[in-house]
């Protein structure tokens, strides 16, 4: 990550370690696979690196200053890298999210000092009570600065100057798969970018939980509503297609579940000693049935979003 702060703390977003999953993906075919330890990251997730982007280019241009406000939709991951950047900077932060948000990430939201507004689960995207859309019109109506992750190119941006130059040096210029989900699309458009640049036979799989439309886009090119439905794992799928997803650079989907996601996150705790958020299990699920479907040696490379203990209240309701 390039330095802009002149903050060791918020500098040191990025470079995150690459660990081999050998007891969890254990195979005769020759197939190792390799995961982004991105909790790493100063507040804790993978967002990190999309929102020091995005923040630190809004500063050079004279767009916002310490002291503006600032307002976005989230999950909660980007939430909490804005909130903390926020603190650091002398921002105030007005997020919206969704009441499936876990009640820890809204107590971490809180204690950076951020303003959280919790909207319903059900309204569909462009609907007035949808959380994207309650952030969009108050940014408006406020005349404040909206980060706007689903379709900023920059949020891609951020991924193809670091996460993706990252996994090549890591990898030694040795990859074949790159699998993880898409919520604003950022982590995998971006990557592949750079990866293709490098080597145009490296192949990207889209996991994405039941219940998003992205997987049905990909395979029909519509958004069926049909698709759509509830799910608890937090910080992947849509219910509409953003302008940072790039369906080009995908290869192949699959789908999981939730219970899916949950089961291979306990899983990999007990296996291999990583504790991630369901995020993560989902893309393990995905790299899980890729190697399944495999039939000659390969180098699988994934990123594991966020920590679990951001998700232990939902863990143990199941």
């Amino acid at each position: 990550m390039m330095s802009f702060y002149n903050d060791v703390f918020l500098d040191s977003v990025g470079n995150t370690p690459l660990v081999s999953l050998k007891k969890l993906f254990a195979n005769d075919k020759g197939i190792d696979v390799f995961a982004k330890l991105e909790y790493h990251n100063p507040s804790g997730s993978i967002k990190d690196r999309i929102v020091y982007h995005i923040i630190a280019d809004a500063e050079k241009r004279g767009v916002i200053k310490p002291g503006d406000t600032i307002i976005e939709a989230t999950s909660g991951n980007t939430g909490a890298a804005l909130a903390m950047i926020g603190a650091r900077r002398g921002y105030r932060v007005i997020l919206t999210a969704k009441h499936k948000t876990s009640r820890e990430k809204q107590e971490v939201l809180r204690m950076f000092g951020a303003e959280l507004i919790l909207c319903p689960n059900e309204p569909r995207f462009g609907d007035a009570e949808h959380y994207v859309t309650i952030a969009a019109r108050m940014a408006t109506e406020q005349n404040i600065f909206l980060v706007n992750q689903y379709d900023n190119p920059l949020n891609v941006e951020a991924h193809y100057l670091t996460t993706g130059p990252e996994i090549w040096q890591q990898m030694h210029g040795k990859v074949d798969w790159f699998v993880t989900g898409g919520s604003t699309g950022g982590t995998i458009s971006g990557v592949m970018k750079y990866l293709r640049e490098k080597d145009q036979n490296v192949k990207a799989l889209l996991a994405d939980p039941k219940g998003s439309v992205y997987h049905g886009y990909f395979k029909n090119g519509v958004v069926n509503p049909a698709d759509l439905g509830t799910y608890q794992t937090e910080g992947v799928g849509e219910d509409h297609v953003t302008e940072c997803m790039d369906f080009s650079i995908v290869d192949e989907s699959m789908q999981y579940t939730d219970a899916e996601a949950f089961a291979m996150v306990r899983e990999l705790a007990a296996k291999e000693g990583l504790f991630v958020g369901p995020s993560a299990g989902g893309n393990l699920v995905a790299v899980r049935h890729l190697i399944d479907q495999l039939d000659k040696p390969a180098r699988i490379v994934t990123v594991l979003q966020d920590h679990g203990a951001k998700y232990v209240s939902k863990y143990c309701a199941v």
